[in-house]
């Protein structure tokens, strides 16, 4: 996709280049969103007209997957949760964006695409030196969201057409803990009928978080307004947090996270831990 400082093996990156660990330039992560913006054919980005001639075009990712990816950062409702309906994400045209913030908040990004343009914005000090509670979201992302709307001052912008190969399919959730949806899915890999889970244990069993699960607390937020989402399935299991009870019985559980290693168990009706995930809050 044009990443040229990106030149070690992925097991000198580890997991992590998924969340953004390697460094790249703004000129290179706008490069890679345009290629999705196309389709998924990457070419390297020029300054002058001129240079048009020697674009050297390639497919470097599945049209079917990069329109998929550009639903999905398009999607306002599922950001909601973390950003609400009106974020500085939030266009009043069809634009899809993604940010992100670097460790101890020295870099923060937001990059997206319309119909017409990609835009890419970075905020930083260029000595990099932190930054005090400015994240992508509260730092980027209102300039990338003035600056994109500008050049849709008179130009509208339309959602691009799937192309040949994905389906929209609607899926229900058995047992029902979240709403029936409509998602994309390359033809094939859809849920057959539609149904995402159809097994109910016995036994409590949690589903979320995963064990050695590690949340980072929002600097930007009092932690009372900060929620750990809990999720189980079978009956009668009851959340205990280092071993101490909750009293909550329900399949979902909000808590409200504190620093530090926290090991969330569920208790059955006979009193017994039946599985336990160890956590860390940061």
């Amino acid at each position: 996709a044009g990443f040229t400082g990106i030149d070690k093996s992925t097991d000198f990156y580890g997991p992590a280049l998924a969340l953004g660990s390697a460094e790249v330039s703004l000129q290179e992560l706008v490069s890679a969103y345009r290629a999705l913006a196309n389709g998924g054919v990457a070419s390297k980005t020029i300054l002058f007209q001129a240079e048009a001639k020697e674009l050297n075009k390639k497919q470097v990712f599945n049209p079917k997957g990069a329109a998929i990816i550009a639903r999905i950062l398009s999607d306002k409702e599922a950001r909601s949760g973390t950003f609400g309906l009106d974020s500085p994400l939030a266009t009043s045209f069809w634009s899809a964006a993604k940010t992100g913030t670097s460790k101890d908040m020295r870099d923060n990004w937001c990059i997206g695409f319309s119909e017409k343009y990609t835009v890419g914005v970075w905020v930083g000090n260029f000595s990099g030196k932190p930054m005090q509670d400015v994240s992508g979201i509260s730092g980027a992302a209102p300039l990338w969201r003035k600056l994109i709307e500008f050049l849709h001052r008179q130009l509208p912008s339309n959602a691009p057409l799937l192309p040949e190969g994905v389906t929209e399919t609607k899926i229900a959730f058995s047992p029902p803990f979240e709403p029936p949806r409509n998602e994309f899915f390359i033809e094939g890999t859809q849920p057959q009928g539609g149904i995402q889970r159809a097994f109910t244990p016995s036994s409590p069993r949690i589903l979320y978080p995963p064990d050695q699960f590690i949340m980072a607390l929002d600097p930007e937020l009092p932690n009372k307004n900060q929620k750990l989402f809990f999720r189980s399935e079978g009956r009668g299991g009851e959340w205990v947090i280092d071993g101490k009870r909750t009293g909550n019985r329900s399949n979902k559980y909000l808590w409200t996270p504190r620093k530090g290693k926290v090991t969330v168990s569920l208790r059955d009706s006979f009193g017994r831990i039946t599985n336990s995930r160890k956590i860390t809050i940061r």
